[in-house]
């Protein structure tokens, strides 16, 4: 990802990538987005606070809403 890429530009790539069905690690999106392990973190549960993602096994996951509706 370029460099120059805004904050805002780089948790949108992230959030695309999670709705295309990937399943990131912390690491793997600091790679991705050229932020620090711990800034991917820190966006990674910022978003979490607006988007249904969660982390799990240290992988960030889309939390599949239709298996909440069923019940």
């Amino acid at each position: 990802m370029d460099p120059e890429s805004t904050p805002q530009q780089k948790a949108a790539k992230v959030t695309w990538w999670l709705a295309h069905g990937e399943e990131l690690r912390t690491r793997d999106i600091a790679r991705k987005t050229g932020l620090s392990i711990c800034g991917a973190y820190e966006m990674m549960v910022s978003l979490s606070l607006v988007l249904p993602i969660y982390l799990e096994d240290h992988t960030w996951r889309v939390l599949d809403c239709r298996e909440s509706e069923s019940d």
